[in-house]
């Protein structure tokens, strides 16, 4: 019988098909306030406005779409002039659509799947492997309500409907609207990372790495330790589906290293053979140990940000529109060119980006 969890993966497949045929724009925060400030007219800036008008008509004849992360979302939160989040809510309903990408842990999950897949010669649907878009209204996961007392098939029908006529239709204008947005606003506008704690430590392991690729493993070891679980238990999953396939019989064995799939990959990023296989963790990893590379420039709460718009964007969008110090980060590592992503920070560029579509 089916469910509304195969129903709700069967249609953000159909949605991410449906984007991955648009040009993909990711609009760093400072776009998303600028076009607001000039659309409300407490700014005036003719390349801006032109900026808007080729973004809003790309949308509007199907040939670009501006989905947002999860954490233009939260830096969205932060502003305080009601009129001012109104308005750029307003402006990012009108260019994402009402989709978003897809949080990052889902995504390092889809993108371990086509590692393991590729490399150990595994049959996969490839629209599932890029399915890395949502609905706006899954910001905090998928969520549906608990219909207990009904059957199955009817808990399935009114699910199906809530999702037709809810999930698909609601716009983060619908959200900021929500009870859930209030109570949880002092909290994303009082957050900030602790800057003085990292700069000690930067000091403090200043002289521990020789070259920046010791840096880069150090720091990917790190973000390995993190997501140790997930991969652990992927690649089990993986191997019973390897093994299924060509009809061998796994024998459990408690002896065997549950890190290896983990040190396999550790293994493999150390030869610089990873490819962009596993861009969240490579892109994230890269920018955090150039950060650290420059043991004299002090961190910025922006710093932590920009890491994650670059992490979400430079892998799954054609465009990054982001600011002067990211863009020449990603520039001076070359990896606009590894993933494939146009990256502008001066307006009068990106404008030019947007005359070629």
């Amino acid at each position: 019988m089916e469910d509304i969890f195969d129903y709700y993966k069967e249609q953000t497949i159909l949605l991410s098909d449906a984007i991955n045929n648009k040009t993909k724009i990711y609009l760093d925060t400072n776009y998303w306030v600028d076009i607001c400030d000039v659309t409300l007219g407490k700014k005036k800036n003719t390349v801006i406005e032109e900026i808007y008008i080729r973004l809003k008509c790309g949308v509007e004849k199907n040939q670009l779409i501006c989905p947002i992360s999860y954490h233009i979302f939260i830096e969205v939160l932060k502003q305080n002039d009601e009129q001012t989040l109104h308005q750029t809510v307003k402006i990012i309903d009108e260019l994402s659509q009402g989709y978003i990408l897809k949080e990052e842990r889902q995504r390092f999950e889809l993108e371990l799947f086509h590692f393991f897949y590729d490399n150990l010669k595994i049959e996969m649907d490839i629209k599932a492997s890029q399915n890395y878009w949502d609905f706006i209204y899954n910001l905090y996961g998928f969520m549906i309500p608990h219909l207990q007392k009904l059957s199955l098939s009817d808990q399935f029908l009114v699910h199906k409907k809530y999702f037709n006529d809810v999930v698909k239709k609601y716009k983060l204008s619908d959200f900021i609207k929500s009870q859930n947005f209030k109570q949880g606003l002092s909290h994303y506008q009082n957050y900030k990372v602790d800057t003085d704690w990292f700069m000690s430590k930067k000091i403090e392991h200043s002289k521990v790495h020789n070259t920046f690729h010791q840096l880069y493993m150090a720091e990917l070891s790190g973000v390995l330790d993190i997501y140790s679980e997930d991969i652990q238990i992927i690649f089990k999953k993986i191997i019973k589906d390897k093994a299924k396939q060509e009809n061998i019989q796994i024998v459990p064995n408690d002896k065997v290293n549950n890190d290896v799939a983990k040190n396999m990959i550790y293994a493999i990023f150390n030869k610089k053979k990873m490819g962009v296989y596993l861009p969240s963790i490579d892109i994230r990893t890269m920018l955090h140990a150039k950060l650290r590379w420059n043991t004299t420039e002090k961190y910025e709460q922006g710093d932590f940000n920009d890491n994650n718009h670059a992490t979400s964007a430079l892998p799954y969008y054609d465009y990054f529109f982001t600011e002067s110090n990211l863009h020449t980060m990603i520039k001076q590592s070359k990896y606009d060119e590894k993933y494939s992503c146009k990256v502008a920070s001066k307006y009068i560029d990106t404008l030019s980006f947007l005359k070629e579509l």
